[in-house]
């Protein structure tokens, strides 16, 4: 009777155990997933801001300083996204060498 008490006990405690482990996992994903959510948000917002500076025309600056400004930020904008095109494609063509092809097979002559 007292054995059969005790492994209730520990059944219990089992349960009790998984299902907080269970609800600590959800609790991390949750948190993985608003991060993630979150640094998208921050990576959209500087996309928007980089395209403004892109579409300004500057054309329009009268004061030297600013105009320096906005090109060396401009040079930053596409050093950055032809690192990030780079980037990409080399991606692309290690999945593609995975299944026997190139990005060049795909090329238009």
């Amino acid at each position: 009777m007292l054995n059969q008490s005790i492994r209730e006990d520990n059944r219990e405690f089992v349960e009790v155990f998984k299902q907080g482990a269970a609800d600590r996992q959800k609790l991390y994903e949750l948190q993985l997933v608003r991060a993630q959510n979150e640094s998208r948000k921050l990576a959209l917002q500087e996309l928007r801001e980089d395209n403004k500076i892109m579409a300004k025309d500057l054309s329009s600056i009268t004061d030297p300083l600013q105009l320096q400004y906005y090109q060396s930020e401009r040079s930053r904008i596409w050093e950055k996204r032809n690192a990030q095109a780079s980037a990409a494609s080399a991606s692309a063509d290690d999945y593609l060498q995975k299944f026997g092809s190139s990005l060049d097979d795909f090329s238009e002559d």
